[in-house]
């Protein structure tokens, strides 16, 4: 991504950064747990098993909060991003696509815009397709079934990797000890 620069734009440049950062701290604390085993270097062991604990400690809170406000996430959704769109009469990317791929219109219908927008039609005009074919759902309900239904998944499985990385502190700490007692088999 950060390479193609005619392909990407400074949106997606911000984006390749992030995950060449975290790619390099991923790696980076692999390292430490991998070489301390193969060293037998307590230090690194020790390291490693904190810098696990303390990412499961941030990825239960991160959890916690996912699950304790979805209704402000659909919230934000509606008002400020289809609220703002709809109050210019003006639909954005995000708008486009939210009706387009929920096959919906407006928060709670087509009567929310003052003129019906494209991305509401079952078929896109420039298809060839009728422009009064629209969707008659309104996307608030849409959007709060989703982020309820992804955030309880998104949680769960930050809950299961959390569990695999206090099993990894777990082993960490242990051959640690074993090490520092010198009963390492």
């Amino acid at each position: 991504m950060k390479v193609q620069k005619d392909v990407v734009t400074d949106d997606w440049n911000s984006q390749a950064i992030a995950l060449m950062v975290l790619g390099g701290t991923i790696f980076t604390i692999s390292f430490l747990g991998c070489c301390g085993a193969i060293g037998e270097s307590k230090c690194m062991l020790y390291t490693f098993g904190s810098i696990l604990m303390v990412i499961f400690i941030l990825q239960t809170i991160i959890a916690i909060l996912l699950l304790t406000s979805k209704d402000k996430i659909s919230k934000h959704l509606n008002e400020e991003v289809f609220g703002k769109a709809i109050a210019e009469n003006k639909e954005n990317e995000v708008v486009i696509n939210i009706q387009t791929n929920l096959k919906c219109c407006g928060i709670v219908g087509p009567g929310d815009w003052k003129n019906a927008t494209i991305s509401c039609n079952h078929s896109q005009p420039e298809a060839g397709g009728e422009a009064g074919n629209r969707y008659t759902e309104g996307c608030g309900e849409k959007i709060e079934e989703l982020v309820s239904k992804y955030s309880n998944n998104v949680a769960a499985g930050a809950m299961v990797t959390a569990a695999m990385e206090v099993i990894g502190a777990l082993l960490a700490f242990y051959v640690a000890r074993k090490l520092h007692s010198g009963n390492i088999v």
